[in-house]
């Protein structure tokens, strides 16, 4: 899955321009989160499905073009020409032109900074409520808020109790909150829950992000009536690609390799790529625990 990320509201007016979008997510500084808070350790998603065989990369295969043609005008022109990348920055110039970057395409979204405070033509204030049921989470949208203030807009932390949260959610009353996102493999399993318009607006639907695409909903169809392995992966690689470049999530971190801490008596099988086989595939080593037991005397 894609770990942790702020998910971000299609439903809310001003949240439903992919522009807006992604100058939110060019005013996150994810490589100086990761260092003061992480110390370098966390790896960032690009994926919905990140190192499987469903992740998109690079450009659209022949297989995934056969499949995105007849909506391209529905789609960003980069989608075809280049890989996603997340904006990096890390330093304080880098990260100015990602402020300078997001700044632009707010105006071309129709919101410009007017003595200090970024609003549309007709006066409105942008203005983001960011729900938490944790208070744990102003550790790392704080950052976020502070650079959104650089850019005129004024980002406030919602703290909620666990019953209002999950009552806001089920209504899917909420600009922006802080959420674990795991995807199962296949995708088929749970994609049309997640993000096909016919979960759009009912009561307690996943669809999150409130997306609502024809090519989303194709590409999920296309997956759900795949025969074959290839059917199901240029599909779900389709679908991925269309997703990330919509920006419908500010991605934290992925989910990396399991870290565990443990006396070294065991044996275990090699590392296996999706799933760690802890702690029911460990057995107890004599040699192994023998050497711990002679150095411990």
């Amino acid at each position: 899955g894609i770990g942790r990320a702020f998910v971000l509201n299609r439903r809310v007016p001003k949240l439903a321009n992919r522009n807006v979008r992604k100058a939110l997510t060019l005013a996150l500084d994810f490589e100086w989160l990761n260092q003061k808070f992480y110390y370098g350790g966390r790896i960032r998603a690009k994926s919905f499905w990140p190192g499987t065989i469903l992740e998109a990369t690079g450009i659209p295969s022949t297989a995934e073009l056969l499949l995105l043609s007849d909506f391209r005008a529905d789609l960003p022109p980069e989608l075809f020409e280049q890989a996603f990348e997340l904006p990096a920055a890390g330093t304080d110039d880098a990260f100015r032109q990602n402020l300078i970057e997001a700044r632009e395409l707010f105006k071309a979204a129709g919101w410009n900074v007017v003595d200090g405070e970024l609003r549309n033509a007709e006066g409105e204030h942008f203005t983001l409520e960011l729900l938490s049921f944790d208070a744990d989470n102003k550790r790392i949208l704080s950052p976020w808020i502070k650079s959104l203030e650089r850019l005129g807009i004024v980002a406030k932390i919602r703290l909620v109790d666990i019953s209002q949260y999950v009552n806001r959610m089920r209504k899917h009353n909420y600009d922006v909150f802080v959420q674990s996102y795991d995807f199962v493999i296949p995708p088929t399993l749970e994609a049309r829950s997640n993000f096909h318009s016919s979960a759009l607006m009912g009561e307690g639907s996943r669809n999150y992000t409130g997306v609502n695409s024809p090519v989303i909903d194709f590409l999920i169809e296309t997956a759900e009536a795949a025969d074959t392995l290839e059917e199901l992966v240029a599909a779900s690689r389709a679908l991925d690609r269309v997703l990330v470049w919509n920006y419908l999530l500010i991605p934290l971190y992925a989910y990396d390799q399991r870290r565990t801490v443990h006396w070294e008596k065991f044996g275990r099988p090699p590392h296996p790529k999706y799933r760690p086989a802890y702690p029911d595939g460990w057995w107890y080593d004599a040699d192994k625990a023998s050497l711990i037991e002679n150095i411990s005397r």
